[in-house]
C-alpha cells in the first residue's frame, strides 16, 4: 500500500477531512443489543508476535509472514474445535487480523464465532494511531464483515497534545462511519509506563501500577467520549483494586452513549497476576468478559513452530486453556 492511500496520525488535516468524508458517506444504522457474556481468543497481534519467533522459527517457516500465517491458522483451528464448550459458558469469539488472518474469516463465521478484526496499524507505545488501510477502511471492513472492529490505542497523558488530538481524529472519523453503518467499536487501551509518567511516581512501577495506570485509563475514557468517539465495548488492562474496577466500568456504562461494558485484555501478564485480574474483573458489574491472547497460546505456538510439540497437541493445549479461562471468568462471575 502507497504512502498516499495511508492515513498517519503525523498528517495533515488533509487526510482527516478525507476520512471524515469516508465516514459522512456511510449508511444510517444503530448500535446493536448485547445480553451475556463474551470470551475472545485474541490473536490479532502482529509486530508484537514477530519480534517473539527466534531465528529458528523463521528458518522452519520461511519468514516472518509465513509463521504469523501458520500460528494464526493453528489458533484459529484451536478456537473452531474448542468452541463448543466456551458456548457452554460464554459468547464465544475471536480477534484476527485481516493481514494474516483474513482466510480464516469463513472458518470463524461459519463456527459461529463472534468476530473481532482490528482496524489499526500495528504499532507500539512509541508510535502514533494510524489505521492499517487509510482512508480505505470502510471498503476492507464492509468486505470482511466482523461484528466487532477494534482498535488499539496506547494513551499516555504526558504526550504532546497535539499527538492526543490526531488520534482523536482518527478515532472520531471510524467511529462515525461505525456508527452509520450500524458497527461497533472496541477500544483497546493501553497504559505503558513511559518516561514520563515514571517520573511523576519517582521511577515506581508500583505506584505505576497502582495509581497512575489506573487516572490515565480514566483519564482516556473521558477524553475519548468527549471527543464524540462512540464506544461500544472497552478492553482494559485489569486492575487489583475492586474500587477502580468499578470506576471504570460506570464510567463506561455512564452518559448519552453509553457502552455496553469492559472486557479484560491480559498483555501476557504472569498466571498469578491474571488470576486476580479475572478475580476483580468477573467480580465488578460492567465487565462482560474478556478478550485474551498470548496467555493462552503463547506457549503452545512456540512449541509447535519450533518443533518441539506436534500440531494437534499444540491446538489441544490452546483450546483447554481457553476453556478453562472461559470457565473460571463464568465461576468468579457467578460467586
Amino acid at each position: 500500500m502507497g504512502q498516499a492511500t495511508r492515513l498517519s496520525v503525523t498528517a495533515t488535516q488533509k487526510s482527516g477531512a478525507a476520512v471524515r468524508a469516508s465516514a459522512e458517506a456511510a449508511p444510517t444504522g444503530h448500535r446493536r443489543e448485547h445480553t451475556g457474556q463474551i470470551a475472545i481468543l485474541a490473536f490479532d497481534h502482529r509486530g508484537s508476535l514477530s519480534s517473539l519467533l527466534e531465528p529458528e522459527v523463521l528458518a522452519r517457516t520461511g519468514g516472518v509472514d509465513q509463521a504469523l500465517r501458520q500460528a494464526k491458522a493453528l489458533i484459529m483451528e484451536a478456537a473452531v474445535e474448542a468452541a463448543p464448550k466456551v458456548a457452554e459458558v460464554a459468547r464465544p469469539g475471536v480477534l484476527v487480523d485481516e493481514l494474516h488472518g483474513g482466510e480464516l474469516i469463513g472458518a470463524a463465521k461459519r463456527s459461529g464465532l463472534l468476530l473481532a478484526m482490528p482496524a489499526e496499524r500495528s504499532a507500539s507505545p512509541e508510535t502514533e494511531l494510524e489505521l492499517e488501510f487509510g482512508t480505505d477502511f470502510g471498503a476492507h471492513i464492509e468486505r470482511c464483515d466482523p461484528d466487532l472492529v477494534k482498535v488499539l490505542v496506547f494513551f499516555d497523558p504526558e504526550r504532546p497534545a497535539a499527538v492526543t488530538e490526531r488520534e482523536v481524529l482518527t478515532l472520531r472519523a471510524l467511529s462515525d462511519w461505525l456508527v452509520s453503518s450500524g458497527r461497533e467499536l472496541l477500544l483497546e487501551v493501553q497504559v505503558p509506563p513511559s518516561e514520563r509518567l515514571l517520573a511523576r511516581v519517582g521511577g515506581s512501577r508500583e505506584r505505576f501500577e497502582s495509581e497512575l495506570r489506573f487516572e490515565a485509563t480514566m483519564q482516556a475514557i473521558r477524553t475519548f467520549r468527549a471527543a464524540g468517539v462512540s464506544v461500544a465495548w472497552w478492553k482494559l488492562e485489569g486492575v487489583v483494586d475492586r474500587g477502580q474496577a468499578l470506576a471504570l466500568s460506570e464510567l463506561a456504562r455512564s452518559g448519552s452513549d453509553p457502552a455496553h461494558g469492559c472486557l479484560l485484555l491480559g498483555r501476557n501478564a504472569p498466571a498469578e497476576l491474571l488470576r486476580r485480574w479475572l478475580e476483580v474483573a468477573a467480580g465488578t458489574p460492567g465487565w462482560d468478559g474478556f478478550a485474551i491472547g498470548r496467555s493462552i497460546w503463547l506457549s503452545p505456538v512456540r512449541d509447535q513452530l519450533t518443533g518441539a510439540s506436534d500440531r494437534r497437541s499444540a491446538i489441544a493445549a490452546i483450546g483447554s486453556e481457553w476453556v478453562r479461562l472461559a470457565r473460571t471468568w463464568a465461576e468468579l462471575k457467578s460467586a
